[in-house]
């Protein structure tokens, strides 16, 4: 897995707009766990997610939404 790009680490997208950071149900192991499950390629750690190191970027937000879509079928009703 190679390292996520370090640009806008702050949730600053294009055109000045925020991704808004909040609380999370899930822990960072869980987090971290999902984020296998999907195939993300960049490297997170359970500090990462912690520490808030995790890039809140538009580029990881678009991948990880791709990357969902195609590992989980669209009708899986058992994850409900």
């Amino acid at each position: 897995m190679s390292s996520p790009p370090a640009q806008h680490i702050d949730g600053t997208l294009k055109g000045g707009l925020m991704i808004k950071r909040g609380s999370s149900a899930y822990t960072p192991r869980q987090a971290v766990l999902w984020l296998l499950s999907i195939e993300f390629p960049h490297a997170v750690s359970e500090e990462d997610i912690a520490h808030g190191r995790f890039p809140t970027t538009l580029e990881n937000l678009t991948l990880i939404n791709r990357l969902f879509l195609v590992t989980v079928p669209f009708e899986n009703t058992m994850m409900h």
